[in-house]
């Protein structure tokens, strides 16, 4: 599930193509990425075109909700963090440890 089909899901009226790339503020405004998205942060200092910051929000918008639970063995998951420019997740159970992008 992306994290755009979260918030339809759970808040269809965040959800609106007069928003900044289809929705209400960020996933991390909306609690989904409690330590913020790394898309953001990597461009925050920067002065966007709007068709720029559009192409970002919905970039971000359309990317996989991190899961809680481990595929393989049912176990908790660590929150998402940067690994070598990309995010990663791993498993406190099986100690397995993926990339979500």
């Amino acid at each position: 599930m992306t994290f755009r089909e979260k918030l339809q899901k759970e808040s269809p009226s965040d959800c609106n193509p007069g928003y900044v790339g289809g929705c209400n503020w960020c996933p991390c405004d909306h609690e989904y990425e409690p330590h913020g998205c790394g898309l953001c942060a990597e461009h925050f200092n920067r002065n966007f075109t709007i068709d720029e910051l559009r192409e970002l929000c919905t970039k971000c918008w359309d990317r996989e909700c991190p899961e809680t639970k481990c595929r393989y063995c049912g176990g908790t998951l660590s929150e998402v963090r940067m690994h070598n420019g990309r995010r990663l997740q791993h498993c406190y159970s099986c100690h397995f440890e993926f990339y979500l992008d």
